[in-house]
Order: C-alpha cells, then structure tokens, then sequence
C-alpha cells in the first residue's frame, strides 16, 4: 500500500501531542538545533572553529553528569571537542537553597569538569535554557568568559580584587558559584 493512500483516511485518528507539538520540550528545540548542524557538516554554538561530528541525548548511563545534549566536534584536523550541556525550559542563576536545578547543574559541571578525560581548555560545559534573566545571564556569560581568558587562576582572581574589571553583578554571580561549590566539595573557599 502506497503509505500516501494510508495517511489520506479520514477516520485515521492523529496524535494530539504530535500535531499539537505538547510532544515536544525545549530540549527538543535545542537539541534539533545541534542535530541540523550534524546534518549540514556545519559549526555550531559552543566551541568555536570545530563542525559537529556527533550528538547524543540522556547519557547519563554513560557517566556524563551533563546529560541532556552531549555534542562533539572536530576541527580540520581532526582533533575532538566535547560540549556537555543540562537543558532547562528556566533557570534562576542564583545559590538560593530553593533552586535546585542551579545547584544541579553546578554541581554537575563541577563532576564534568574533574572527569578523567576531560580536556582542559578543549572542551566545555553548561547550560541551554529558553528563559532567564538576562542580567544574570551576561553576567554567568562575561564570568566564563573571564575565566577562559585568563592565564592563571591568580589572573583571574586579580579581576575581583580592588579595581578589578569584574562588575558588581559579575562578581555576585562568582560568590553564588563559590559558594555553591564549597558545599558540593566540602572545601572553604
């Protein structure tokens, strides 16, 4: 049977969640987004000057604490790249003891980022998420930016000394990373 003949049935009852699109989350979005970029050979958000050579989804299981989206990469020649990413429909960017989907993905970049083959200064992790607030937001993103843009943890804590360049929401997203981190690990900082 020609399936164009099949689906042309009127009586043929249709997946409310397929045709309403309820089926589909956020991650769905994002991860489709990753997949097309596999598809065309092409870059994508995350790590720079590499094409997307593979994407995996829950992978948990294989102990990837950053388990939504798991997307590698390779430059021209050919060496890998891994972006781990949680995502989220919303996130808060703040310690509060009530948000625990931050405290989740902190705590699972911390477990990423001391992973046996991880590669310092290759591959990178985080968060993929539809709404926040956006001052929070830049703030988490000129944090990272910061931090890979300095030699040397001493250079990077220069930035939050007196005079430093870190603003003062910067500086706030920093304290709620530290502190969160203090408790995952058992280390004072």
């Amino acid at each position: 049977m020609d399936i164009s003949e099949d689906l042309k049935g009127e009586d043929r009852a249709r997946s409310a969640e397929l045709s309403g699109g309820s089926g589909f989350t956020f991650e769905d979005s994002a991860a489709a987004y990753y997949l097309s970029a596999l598809l065309g050979e092409g870059y994508a958000p995350g790590i720079e000057n590499h094409v997307v050579s593979r994407v995996a989804f829950q992978q948990y299981s294989f102990q990837e604490p950053l388990d939504d989206i798991i997307v590698d990469f390779s430059n021209l020649a050919g060496e890998p790249a891994r972006l781990r990413l949680q995502a989220k429909r919303s996130l808060r960017i703040s310690a509060a003891k009530r948000n625990a989907d931050f405290r989740e993905i902190i705590q699972n970049c911390w477990l990423t980022y001391q992973q046996e083959g991880f590669r310092h200064n290759i591959d990178r992790f985080g968060a993929v998420v539809q709404n926040v607030a956006q001052g929070r937001a830049r703030a988490l993103s000129s944090l990272c930016e910061m931090a890979r843009g300095s030699f040397a943890a001493a250079h990077f804590s220069e930035r939050f000394t007196q005079g430093g360049n870190a603003s003062a929401e910067v500086r706030a997203v920093r304290d709620d990373i530290s502190l969160l981190l203090s408790q995952f690990d058992g280390r004072v900082r």
